[in-house]
């Protein structure tokens, strides 16, 4: 029985094409799965640092008294948080990213505008860079809900381009190597 290697063409291609369709059809899902997976990290290690200090302090305080961790306390608020309200904490993620973009065109446009006091030529390249810097800013921050799971079906195609790229690799060099060993046997 022949061994499947997992860094070939031909399986680095179907594993591709196939996290692509899987981010294409759960594009929706993935955003929130991605935050409420944050938040289960932040719960467990928000209970792991308490059951730490706690340990530690029984050793220390014979008095019996229990202290709480503010951070274990912080953390397990957070995470619970991310939890319960995971579309939300994603839509705000989207957002915020919108406004640092919306921040850095305004800074954009100040630098060019500063340049051509300066006296410098300015291409219009420039100006279509803060265009498009603004505009897309603007379209992030009115629909957050869209671009989050825009960008991972934008993602999911690629993957699935990447693929086909690699299986018609494999399949070319497959070729050209039976091709290769004719010749070289007659």
């Amino acid at each position: 029985m022949k061994k499947i290697n997992p860094t070939s063409p031909l399986t680095l291609g179907i594993v591709a094409i196939l996290f692509g369709l899987l981010l294409i059809y759960f594009a929706e899902a993935v955003p929130s799965f991605i935050v409420m997976a944050t938040g289960i990290t932040l719960i467990v290690t928000a209970i792991i640092q308490q059951i730490a200090i706690t340990r530690a302090e029984t050793d220390v305080n014979k008095s019996g008294w229990k202290t709480l961790s503010l951070s274990a306390i912080l953390l397990l608020a957070l995470g619970t948080s991310l939890v319960a309200f995971s579309d939300f904490w994603a839509d705000l993620i989207v957002t915020i990213i919108g406004l640092i973009i919306l921040l850095l065109s305004v800074a954009y446009i100040m630098q060019i505008v500063h340049a051509k006091k300066l006296g410098l030529k300015i291409s219009p390249v420039h100006y279509v860079i803060f265009v498009v810097l603004l505009a897309a800013s603007i379209i992030i921050i009115q629909n957050p809900a869209y671009i989050k799971t825009f960008v991972f079906e934008l993602t999911g195609g690629i993957y699935i381009f990447c693929g086909a790229l690699q299986l018609a690799n494999y399949f070319t060099f497959k070729k050209v190597s039976k091709l290769n060993n004719s010749q070289i046997q007659k």
